[in-house]
C-alpha cells in the first residue's frame, strides 16, 4: 500500500563497495547532538580499550598482559578504558610508567581490577615526575591477596585526578 497523502518519506541510498575499498579515514562521523563532523579513524583513536588487546573481564581470565599493553600503547595523551562493569583479574602489578611531565589516564568505566594471586602493589605510579595522573570510576579489589591497592609517587598533585576510585580488601594499605 502507498503511504498516506502528504506524509514524509525517508529515502536511504546505500552504495555497496568491495571489501577493503574504504578505510576508517574515509568514513565520516558526527556525534549525536553535534554539528561537528570528522572521520571514524579519528574518533576511534580518542581512547584505547583493553579489549583491543585481548582483555576479557570475566573475573577468571588474567587480563594483566592486555591491560599493560593498552597502557604502553596509549602513551600520555589517550585514555585507557576498561570493559564497562567487568572484573579484570591481574596476577602482577600494573605499572604506569609514563614519560616525565605526563601521567597515566585510566577510565575504569565502573569496572573492577582484582588480584588473582598474592602481590605487593596492584597499581603503581612510580615516577616522581608523573604530573597529571588521572584514574576514575574504578574499584581496586585486593581480594585479601594484595598488600596495597594503589601506590603513587607524585611530585605534585597538580592536574592529578582520582575520581570515584575505591579500594577494598587490601592486606595493609588501601592507597599510599
Amino acid at each position: 500500500t502507498a503511504p498516506p497523502n502528504l506524509s514524509s518519506i525517508e529515502v536511504m541510498v546505500i552504495e555497496a563497495l568491495p571489501v577493503g575499498a574504504t578505510t576508517a579515514s574515509q568514513v565520516s562521523f558526527t556525534q549525536a547532538g553535534s554539528t561537528y563532523g570528522r572521520n571514524v579513524q579519528l574518533k576511534l583513536q580518542e581512547s584505547i580499550s583493553v579489549e583491543d588487546f585481548g582483555a576479557v573481564g570475566d573475573g577468571i581470565t588474567d587480563d594483566w598482559a592486555a591491560i599493560t599493553a593498552a597502557l604502553v600503547n596509549a602513551g600520555s595523551t589517550k585514555w585507557v578504558r576498561l570493559k564497562q562493569g567487568a572484573t579484570h583479574m591481574i596476577s602482577q602489578t600494573l605499572v604506569f610508567d609514563q614519560s616525565p611531565g605526563t601521567g597515566p589516564k585510566l577510565d575504569g568505566n565502573n569496572a573492577t581490577i582484582k588480584a588473582k594471586i598474592a602481590m605487593g602493589d596492584m597499581l603503581r605510579i612510580p615516577s616522581p615526575t608523573s604530573i597529571g595522573a588521572n584514574i576514575k570510576d574504578l574499584t581496586i579489589d585486593g581480594n585479601n591477596l594484595a598488600t596495597t591497592c594503589l601506590y603513587a609517587v607524585l611530585v605534585t598533585e597538580q592536574n592529578s585526578l582520582f575520581q570515584n576510585v575505591q579500594c577494598k580488601k587490601a592486606v595493609q594499605d588501601g592507597m599510599r
